[in-house]
């Protein structure tokens, strides 16, 4: 949540160096910008000023200021962003085509990715009986908090502004759980039928972005977001996954043996695996491929991507990931919440 207000990093042109040491001592991020009638003509940091002081002993702030200020036309101007950001500088002003200053922002905490997210969480939870007969998978808790929550606040901070949820069974009470928050860019895409894990999604009639990440509410992991969105664009597919390494160990040893004869054996042998995550990454694009109003999974499209010879990206990822899809899995996680989660 942003903490200061912007008119705060503004200085009129006019003021003396004094009102500007003053204002910089008083700000959180020690950056100013100057400007004329609300136009933007420079920068101005402590360094700058004591170089400009020290240099031609001056009290105007023109002669001591960067006059080739960076800034941002949108603040979803992700190219612009990151070329920013390339340059070591966080704090930069949001300039309209008049070049008056309609915002100041901090890119180290002030995320953003050119990209919706699509939340599934219309499943029944069945595996998760009895706990999902009167609680929608979505909600069962881990240490007080919906698991969908983890997913909601994940995709908060890595900056995705659109959340497009699909609900089902027991909707009414994800609605009411959702309508509660203060981000009101929330849309609910209601099921009449089951239509699987990406089905619904041909009931969004427009994406604000061309980019879709697609995700099961009911998946624990804090993946690098936008390190999975720069390696799929880079990689010009249409369609990423995020994997994961699986590894199955085998409590016993296994037998080599042909025409009843042993020829060797491995102690307990451990196998390595890569398995789906159930996130995606789709172009916007592809969604003419799926087929309105009939049940069509996320794994029908990367078949149907794979006959045609598309290319799909697949990043495999590290870190901590949980499907809570049984009670065994919902137990470990609350197990596991203090080492990976908290």
């Amino acid at each position: 949540m942003r903490n200061y207000n912007f008119f705060d990093f503004l200085i009129d042109s006019e003021e003396s160096i004094e009102v500007a040491i003053d204002k910089l001592n008083n700000l959180p991020l020690k950056q100013l910008f100057v400007v004329s009638n609300n136009k933007l003509v420079g920068s101005l940091s402590d360094g700058d000023i004591r170089r400009g002081y020290t240099r031609i002993k001056t009290r105007v702030l023109h002669d001591i200021m960067n006059e080739n200020p960076l800034f941002l036309r949108s603040i979803d101007d992700f190219d612009a962003r990151e070329q920013i950001i390339a340059k070591g500088v966080y704090i930069v002003p949001v300039v309209d085509y008049s070049d008056c200053v309609i915002d100041i922002v901090n890119l180290k905490t002030d995320n953003y990715l050119p990209l919706d997210a699509f939340i599934l969480a219309g499943g029944f939870g069945k595996r998760l009986h009895p706990l999902t007969e009167n609680t929608p998978k979505p909600l069962i808790t881990i240490n007080n908090r919906p698991i969908i929550d983890y997913l909601y606040e994940h995709l908060v901070n890595s900056g995705v502004n659109n959340m497009y949820i699909s609900v089902n069974y027991l909707k009414e009470q994800i609605i009411e759980y959702f309508n509660k928050k203060e981000n009101k860019n929330i849309f609910f895409i209601e099921e009449t039928q089951p239509l699987g894990t990406l089905g619904s999604i041909t009931l969004v009639n427009n994406f604000h972005n061309n980019y879709i990440l697609v995700a099961n509410s009911d998946i624990l992991s804090k993946f690098d977001l936008k390190d999975f969105f720069l390696k799929f664009k880079e990689s010009d597919c249409d369609m990423g996954m995020l994997s994961k390494s699986f590894q199955i160990e085998i409590p016993y040893a296994t037998l080599d043996v042909v025409d009843g004869r042993l020829q060797g054996f491995k102690e307990k042998p451990a196998f390595d695996y890569i398995i789906n995550t159930g996130i995606y990454i789709i172009k916007k694009e592809l969604i003419y491929r799926i087929p309105k109003n009939k049940f069509y999974n996320a794994t029908d499209l990367l078949n149907d991507l794979i006959r045609h010879n598309k290319s799909i990206f697949v990043m495999n990822y590290t870190g901590y990931w949980k499907d809570i899809g049984r009670i065994e899995d919902l137990t470990q996680a609350k197990i596991d919440f203090e080492n990976y989660l908290n």
